[in-house]
């Protein structure tokens, strides 16, 4: 597959070179869409197709005459129209290319018209003051609980707030995400619960993915689990049923946009970033993960019972939160706990052999 299809990247890596090199969203997705057409279809076998690598290469040269585009990338696009042309295959017709562009434009339209209706929520929002009124309820029961807590738990007010910040937040977003497609969803959670997690400090980055992705988890819990639905559609099962197994595979992930606003390494944050809480993190939030959904399907090496399937969620649940102190507790709960179930596999096998 990668020795046929290699020219395909070419498009993909334009698309992001443009993206993270400054320029807006739409000359990305503009250059994106002209050299996957490039791609698709233009070849050398046909002679008029090349009118469209001509007119594009006409494009990235006066970019680059005036400046709007660097050296560099400049030659990189040239590159890709010349790649584009060469090929041995025959290309896909020009109408077919007019049928790709009416199709978009479809689509475009469709993601139009929930940005237009979710525009008119996120214009009450902002006029009423409803996002700061949010943003103020929150952190204020958070703090009053966290003075509360601290009573009883030997951790910091400011810690503690920002840990039930983030959980009020989260079922916020879960409640308000129920049912929603995903471009409304994050134009709505992005004005109303984004400005919430700056005014915690949690960077950019790391906020817009925490609401987008515990939005995106309102499609898997019930009793709104519009995903779940459907799949149970498609496997002909008990719709609510097949919501509670969703949850309960997908209750691993909960944690997950937590580290984000812990750990925003994880995310290639520039303020902070490092190679090894890069690795470290990920690594022990990955296995975390992994450990906590074999605690909840209730099979590790062979199947738990329930008695051994709360330490092994437990351990998941300590690797994935991000520190030295946790990752060690965690592996110090799953190890032995993985190599005595790993010997009762190794038993069964063996007297599976025997018999």
């Amino acid at each position: 597959m990668w020795r046929r299809g290699w020219r395909h990247v070419f498009p993909l890596a334009a698309l992001l070179i443009i993206l993270f090199s400054g320029y807006t969203p739409y000359m990305s997705a503009f250059v994106g869409i002209c050299v996957a057409a490039l791609f698709g279809f233009t070849s050398w076998r046909r002679p008029v197709t090349l009118l469209l690598n001509a007119g594009f290469i006409a494009f990235v040269v006066s970019k680059g005459l005036d400046g709007s585009f660097s050296l560099p990338l400049a030659l990189f696009l040239v590159a890709a129209a010349i790649v584009a042309a060469w090929r041995n295959d025959e290309p896909q017709s020009l109408g077919q290319l007019a049928d790709a562009l009416a199709l978009g434009a479809k689509y475009s339209v469709v993601v139009g018209v929930a940005a237009a209706v979710v525009g008119i929520t996120v214009g009450v929002i902002n006029t009423t003051g409803v996002g700061f009124r949010v943003g103020f309820m929150v952190t204020t029961g958070a703090a009053q609980m966290a003075e509360s807590l601290h009573a009883v738990l030997p951790i910091a007010i400011a810690d503690m707030q920002l840990f039930l910040s983030l959980v009020l937040i989260a079922i916020c977003c879960i409640l308000m995400g129920a049912g929603l497609p995903t471009t409304a969803l994050y134009i709505l959670l992005a004005t109303v619960a984004q400005p919430t997690l700056s005014q915690l400090g949690v960077p950019p980055i790391a906020s817009h993915m925490f609401v987008f992705y515990y939005g995106i988890i309102a499609e898997l819990t019930p009793p709104v689990c519009t995903t779940a639905f459907a799949a149970a559609a498609i496997a002909q099962s008990p719709p609510f049923r097949t919501g509670i197994e969703a949850f309960k595979l997908g209750i691993g992930k909960i944690v997950v946009p937590m580290v984000f606003c812990y750990a925003p390494s994880l995310l290639l944050v520039t303020d902070g970033f490092t190679w090894r809480s890069l690795v470290q993190d990920g690594g022990t939030c990955a296995l975390g993960v992994i450990v906590m959904s074999a605690a909840l399907s209730r099979y590790l090496f062979v199947e738990l019972r329930w008695w051994q399937s709360l330490p092994v969620f437990l351990a998941g649940l300590l690797l994935t939160v991000p520190g030295n102190a946790s990752d060690i507790a965690g592996l110090v709960l799953i190890l032995p706990m993985g190599g005595y179930l790993l010997i009762q596999k190794n038993r069964r096998n063996a007297s599976t052999c025997v018999s």
